[in-house]
């Protein structure tokens, strides 16, 4: 079955082509090697942008707090992650105004949101063929900002008296950025929210 703009809704397929000792493989459909995720981060409004401010504010002390690794392979050690580095980064990203950076409004946190609402309910046969489905598209975007604003408003309002950031850890980035992203640093956090971008 395919969607009226022709992406497939079908499962994607692998060919393997082989031409000599040539070998190639083509996956048809979305591919990612790679994740990163987003993370929206709260603290207190003021907070300056230093290492240990922001690591009380993050974790709730000044102590440098070791995260260790999640991985156990010898053959391939990763790096430690300690919460000072954490903050670190958290702040060269804000400093450097990589992706949503800046302190979050109600309009930047609407388009960090990463929870869309199903558009299967917008689908229909299209008049023309059978085979083809349509979907509304401009009234799916217009529920699903709605629905994005009702979750931004929830966050701001949880995270009144904060300053809110979107800073982005992912694994294209190396082993540090990957425990970061899947490890505990930034997991079980009252003021951390993340996204992924998978």
């Amino acid at each position: 079955m395919k969607l009226a703009f022709g992406m497939s809704v079908e499962r994607p397929t692998l060919l393997v082509l082989r031409e000599g000792d040539l070998k190639m493989k083509i996956r048809t459909g979305f591919v990612s090697n790679s994740s990163s995720s987003s993370f929206v981060i709260g603290v207190p409004s003021g907070t300056p942008l230093d290492v240990v401010a922001f690591n009380k504010a993050i974790w709730g002390t000044e102590e440098n707090i070791n995260f260790g690794s999640r991985f156990n392979d010898p053959k391939y050690p990763s790096p430690s992650v300690v919460s000072y580095d954490v903050a670190k980064s958290i702040i060269g990203q804000i400093e450097d105004s990589l992706g949503d950076i800046g302190k979050l409004n109600l309009k930047k946190l609407i388009n960090v949101v990463r929870s869309d609402i199903d558009y299967s309910s917008y689908e229909k046969q299209s008049d023309e063929d059978e085979q083809n489905i349509v979907i509304d598209w401009k009234k799916y975007e217009q529920d699903n900002k709605r629905h994005k604003t009702k979750i931004a408003k929830s966050i701001m309002k949880t995270m009144t008296g904060m300053d809110l950031y979107c800073v982005e850890f992912g694994d294209e980035n190396g082993r540090w950025e990957s425990e970061v992203e899947h490890g505990d640093a930034l997991t079980g956090l009252k003021y951390v929210i993340r996204y992924s971008n998978h």
